[in-house]
């Protein structure tokens, strides 16, 4: 992994990748899903990044729909001045084709 920071000295370490995706259909009109991914070094298992996104999916009419999505980012030894999470949140409407 090379963590490429902008104002503080970058960092590369050897890694693992972990990952999961999990889409659960709850009703004909509404959708969850989550995708995980971490990165563990394998010298310092103290030391990895991690990246999430969970949504609601849900079909509204005609092909719109609405989804709400959380973007969680983690870095377990970020730069002084930065924190180690970052979040978005995220409404959009979305058609279908």
């Amino acid at each position: 992994v090379n963590e490429d920071f902008r104002e503080a000295k970058d960092e590369n370490f050897l890694a693992a990748r972990g990952a999961l995706n999990y889409d659960w259909q709850f009703t004909d009109w509404g959708k969850f899903r989550e995708f995980f991914e971490i990165y563990p070094s394998l010298e310092n298992t103290k030391v990895f990044i991690s990246h999430s996104e969970t949504s609601l999916n849900f079909a509204l009419c005609k092909g719109f729909g609405l989804t709400m999505l959380m973007i969680w980012d983690h870095v377990s030894r970020p730069p002084d001045d930065k924190e180690q999470n970052d979040e978005q949140y995220v409404l959009t409407l979305t058609y279908t084709f």
